[in-house]
């Protein structure tokens, strides 16, 4: 939860940006940015806890500098001076350069491949409807 919403100060569209950077976080490293079993100590972590970035060699987890500027821009404790917080739109977040090189108007238009397609096992099953979204 964004700190804003632990601290019941009401929110905005501004805690979807958190959570993006809990997200990326988390596909980033394997594991949340802020860990702890107790709930308590969890909200401290939240509201007060210094973001770590793993360190590339003891934890074989590389980051890029972009990647770990986004991340700490979107949990930024002020969902005022979080990034994305300046409008309703993405503009701000998709034009950081962690995503420089991403053509979103192809992206949007389904015009790029995917980087990458499982391979399905023989013994999968696919148990929906097939959906063109």
């Amino acid at each position: 939860m964004a700190p804003e919403i632990l601290d019941m100060k009401g929110h905005g569209y501004q805690v979807d940006w958190w959570t993006l950077g809990i997200l990326m976080y988390e596909m980033a490293t394997g594991r949340p940015p802020f860990m702890n079993k107790s709930h308590h100590r969890l909200g401290i972590l939240i509201r007060t806890g210094k973001i770590i970035f793993p360190d590339p060699v003891k934890h074989g987890i590389e980051m890029s500098p972009q990647l770990q500027d986004l991340i700490t821009r979107l949990l930024d404790r002020d969902p005022v001076t979080r990034i994305g917080s300046s409008a309703e739109d993405a503009k701000e977040i998709v034009s950081h350069p962690f995503f420089a090189g991403i053509n979103w108007d192809a992206l949007t238009e389904r015009q790029l491949d995917a980087p990458y397609l499982p391979e399905k096992k023989p013994d999968e099953e696919y148990n929906g409807d097939d959906v063109d979204q």
